[in-house]
């Protein structure tokens, strides 16, 4: 409750269910399940790439791991693909499992992505790309 004058002024907070992100939602996920949808070069930006990589991926030797194991391998060479044209990054299918890749961003992009994605980055995710 806050006082001004003679008035007081009760303010009551509730969450809101913002329809927007339901509709982003349905590009992602068909039937609890994840996808990507067709027009991802059209969605992805470098904003995007920067919250996917410090969400989801991680360093290992000169190159990056983006964690792509829950996609089929059409999906994953569909997300490579975008990558080199959308950003000029160097990647490949890195197979985990019987089914299961990761796309490995290549040692010979990693200047490039790593310009590309640190302005967006929170300072307390940059070891990621150390």
């Amino acid at each position: 409750m806050l006082e001004l004058g003679k008035f007081i002024l009760e303010l009551d907070f509730k969450p809101i269910v913002y329809l927007v992100l339901i509709y982003i939602t349905s590009y992602f996920i068909l039937k609890k399940k994840k996808l990507i949808p067709l027009t991802i070069e059209q969605l992805l930006t470098p904003q995007g790439l920067a919250y996917w990589s410090a969400d989801d991926g991680s360093k290992q030797g000169p190159g990056f791991f983006l964690n792509t194991q829950s996609f089929t391998l059409k999906e994953v060479e569909l997300l490579i693909k975008v990558l080199k044209s959308k950003f000029d990054l160097d990647c490949s299918a890195n197979k985990q499992s019987k089914e299961q890749y990761r796309i490995y961003i290549k040692k010979d992009s990693m200047n490039k992505f790593k310009d590309l994605i640190t302005p967006y980055f929170h300072k307390s995710m940059l070891y990621k790309l150390d």
